[in-house]
């Protein structure tokens, strides 16, 4: 009679040893790629969120009102954690403007082709030869025009914009009549929308239009908390340089910091 062959128990418990070893050491090996990817795919959203948020900035600020920008505090109280600035729709050469003494409620500028269609108050504003942001904003980042206690006579509300294709010429016309307190070098004149605020309120980004707003669009987050790293500086422009705003912005995720340093530079032009 033949004898039956087959596995013996000491067999079968090695084997079933050797595969644990086996699935332990896969599963391992999975787990460890799929965090990885998991890293990888979090650390990307981080720098697009980032990015998108400096790139809607420096756009913002490269075309705002020169000599507007303002540091002020966050609601937390942290120094210069909040930029303030004074978007513009469009420049001018201005051809005839109410200087002071005198006074009108209309004015003419050579028309710009991006030049805004207004048709209400309180939707657009010129400004004349604006050198520090206190002529332009207050504290609370509103602007300061001719209806404002501290106005400084350089930022006007329009009522309407008219223009003349056939000379190339606009007729602006204000919503009171209007004294302009100091005369441009070069007759430079902005139309300019609502003040804007970027803030850093605790991890979070925060964007403000108008800046006294109460309202704000979260721009990015996971900033890094109680930085010692100042979010916002700014370089006065002089007669011989631009406008200088430094930009450092420290994200962390996952115990990794991103540290983003850029600076963007406001035209001198007024």
């Amino acid at each position: 009679m033949r004898r039956l062959q087959g596995f013996t128990l000491i067999e079968l418990v090695i084997t079933m040893v050797l595969l644990a070893i086996l699935a332990i050491a896969t599963s391992d090996f999975l787990r460890t790629g799929s965090l990885i990817y998991r890293q990888g795919a979090d650390r990307q959203v981080l720098l697009g969120e980032a990015r998108f948020a400096i790139e809607r900035l420096n756009r913002e600020l490269h075309n705002s009102l020169p000599n507007s920008a303002m540091l002020s505090p966050n609601s937390g109280g942290d120094a210069n954690h909040c930029l303030t600035f004074v978007p513009t729709f469009s420049s001018h050469t201005y051809i005839n403007l109410p200087m002071a003494p005198s006074s009108s409620a209309s004015g003419s500028v050579v028309t710009s082709l991006n030049q805004p269609p207004v048709t209400a108050i309180g939707t657009a504003w010129l400004g004349v030869y604006v050198l520090n942001s206190n002529e332009v904003l207050d504290a609370n980042g509103a602007l300061l025009d001719e209806n404002s206690s501290a106005s400084a006579d350089k930022v006007f509300r329009l009522s309407n914009i008219t223009a003349d294709a056939s000379s190339g010429v606009s007729t602006i016309s204000f919503a009171s009549s209007v004294s302009v307190s100091t005369d441009s070098p070069s007759q430079r004149a902005f139309i300019l929308d609502e003040p804007i605020r970027y803030c850093v309120e605790g991890s979070n980004l925060l964007r403000f239009q108008p800046a006294d707003s109460g309202n704000g669009v979260l721009m990015a987050s996971k900033l890094e908390a109680d930085s010692a790293i100042q979010p916002f500086q700014v370089t006065p422009a002089s007669l011989t340089r631009n406008g200088l705003v430094n930009l450092r912005l420290r994200f962390i995720e996952n115990r990794e910091v991103v540290e983003f340093n850029h600076d963007i530079v406001v035209l001198n032009q007024p």
